[in-house]
């Protein structure tokens, strides 16, 4: 999936075409995608990558990787239009997380409250970092990532307030808001932001590291999430519940999105993003906290590992539906 194929498609998204060239370039990312989670699963399987240096590798990820991935795609030449965009994908990225936490006031009723938890959270914050960033990266270009770490942004905030308080009521306010103000993705946007108003950008030397270890965000993400995947009792992992659940968040979910969003006239590039983060599976911090809180690891560990390798094929019926 070259840089030049990616480009192009993204520059007919803008324009709001998406033909069957386009169709086979999400399906040639998503075959890549899968490949690498593959060697991730095998790296699993052999002890390569084993469950300690997995905690380093999310660790690299989160507080380098992510940030310097963030921090790049906030390189681009400041517009008036680029400023309206960036505002209305910061309101429709918020008004997303109200309508996630309206559906769970009756999506998950018949389950039992350990249950509850892990579906909600799930269905509140989706793994739009270490998934949704590598394909929104391959599929819209480097501006796509911009207004994907925008949109993660109201992700953030409610992974620390409305979706930890699903697993444990005891939460200290002053702890919670600094964690989100010290996140170092949330402080990558503030600065990839401040560097986009001013135009002023670190000098070349120092800017080339950023590029080159943000390059590392697609295959160091995708190699961590087979590592996970490769825990995964495969006779016990699909039932009705995870079915479910990924049919929801990969497919019925993003396509209200994209129905709503076209009502409402958004062009069709800022749809594109949002719909395919709106169709991201179960993060991983699912089962971290339902491990710490003594919820349903189980099922946490479940959903994870099934709606992830759904989403393989999911996205491309997602830009198929953006295509029409």
């Amino acid at each position: 999936f070259s840089a030049g194929k990616a480009l192009s498609f993204h520059r007919r998204i803008e324009k709001g075409r998406c033909g069957m060239l386009d169709l086979e370039n999400v399906l040639g990312l998503q075959g890549t995608l899968f490949s690498m989670m593959f060697l991730g699963w095998i790296a699993g399987r052999k002890g390569i990558i084993s469950r300690e240096s997995r905690k380093g590798l999310s660790d690299i990820l989160i507080y380098i990787v992510s940030p310097c991935n963030i921090m790049e795609s906030f390189r681009q030449n400041i517009t008036g239009e680029l400023m309206r965009q960036s505002v209305v994908v910061l309101v429709i990225a918020a008004c997303l997380q109200f309508f996630y936490l309206g559906l769970n006031c009756f999506l998950y009723r018949r389950y039992a409250p350990k249950q509850q938890a892990v579906l909600k959270y799930a269905t509140i914050c989706s793994n739009g970092n270490f998934i949704g960033i590598p394909v929104i990266n391959g599929i819209f270009g480097s501006k796509g990532v911009l207004f994907a770490a925008l949109t993660l942004l109201p992700v953030r905030i409610n992974i620390w307030t409305a979706g930890i308080a699903l697993f444990s009521q005891a939460q200290d306010k002053k702890e919670t808001m600094r964690k989100i103000l010290l996140h170092p993705c949330i402080l990558s946007i503030f600065a990839g932001f401040l560097m986009m108003l001013a135009n002023t950008y670190p000098p070349e030397p120092v800017w080339n590291v950023i590029s080159s270890v943000s390059k590392c965000m697609t295959p160091l993400a995708m190699l961590l999430v087979g590592s996970i995947i490769a825990d995964a009792d495969w006779r016990k992992m699909i039932d009705k519940t995870t079915l479910y659940y990924s049919t929801l968040r990969l497919l019925a979910i993003p396509l209200v999105v994209l129905v709503f969003l076209r009502l409402c006239r958004v062009d069709s590039f800022l749809t594109g993003v949002s719909v395919v983060l709106a169709g991201m599976p179960a993060a991983s911090l699912t089962a971290v906290f339902a491990e710490k809180y003594d919820s349903d690891v189980e099922l946490a560990s479940k959903c994870i590992v099934v709606s992830t390798l759904l989403s393989v094929a999911t996205v491309p019926l997602l830009c198929i539906a953006l295509g029409k």
